[in-house]
């Protein structure tokens, strides 16, 4: 029997199964590879969502903490007195209506006028630059004429 350039048989099985023995080897360890970076992500993914867990619980602490430690409001105003008869009862329902509203909390409502006497007014100073500014609108309307 002559034989012709190339591996018998035994040869050729010998080349397959060292092939396939490479390529199992590096495909087990590319999956190691794999598995191994996805737990390191996992923990990491893990660190981070303790670390803010943890900041948001140290920020909840500081906001109650400043809010426990805010001064109470200063005490009201003393209550002028309250108009009586009708302007009474019109005054309640008014403030009822108010209140149903929404205008008006509960401890507001509860609060009353005496105590609103003494809150400070914060269209003064806007009422102040309406009429200001439509005094100069005013001048220079006239100035243009």
């Amino acid at each position: 029997m002559i034989r012709r350039g190339g591996p018998g048989l035994l040869g050729m099985a010998a080349r397959t199964a060292v092939v396939a023995g490479t390529a199992t080897a590096v495909s087990g360890r590319v999956a190691a590879n794999q598995q191994q970076h996805a737990m390191q992500a996992q923990a990491a993914a893990q660190a981070h969502d303790e670390q803010v867990r943890a900041q948001a619980m140290a920020d909840m602490q500081a906001q109650q903490q400043m809010m426990q430690a805010a001064p109470p409001p200063p005490p009201p105003a003393a209550a002028p007195a309250a108009p009586a008869g009708d302007d009474t009862m019109a005054q309640l329902q008014q403030l009822a209506a108010m209140k149903q509203q929404g205008l008006l909390t509960d401890a507001e409502f509860q609060q009353g006028p005496g105590v609103w006497a003494g809150y400070e007014d914060p269209f003064d100073a806007w009422a102040k630059d309406v009429k200001a500014s439509a005094r100069a609108a005013k001048k220079k309307a006239a100035a243009e004429r």
